[in-house]
């Protein structure tokens, strides 16, 4: 499992997709490393999971079965060829009305 976006939803996804299906581990990347190291160790943490910090969206998502980004970017997080064959992909925070945002590539 991949989650692009280390805020409130990508704490709240990674604990729903591991209720549902059970994980084995996981990769996140936030824009923000330190964010991103946070939540490694609470995660790891709270639901025992082998959780990694990607140094990359490309790194983070590589090889993922499941990919959920969690940001309040309205433009591109993720490339297609990113994304392994079959991948389950959730994308969710843009729809906000108040989201003008965008990652930077």
């Amino acid at each position: 499992m991949a989650v692009i976006g280390a805020g409130t939803r990508g704490r709240f996804q990674i604990a729903a997709v591991n209720e549902v299906v059970k994980i084995s581990n996981a990769k996140i990347y936030d824009i923000v490393p330190r964010v991103a190291a946070d939540y490694v160790r609470e995660m790891t943490t709270q639901h025992g999971l082998e959780i990694k910090q990607g140094g990359s969206r490309e790194q983070a998502v590589e090889g993922a079965d499941i990919v959920i980004t969690a940001t309040p970017s309205t433009g591109p997080i993720v490339l297609n060829e990113w994304i392994k064959e079959g991948a389950h992909i959730n994308a969710i925070g843009a729809d906000a009305p108040a989201n003008k945002t965008s990652i930077p590539q």
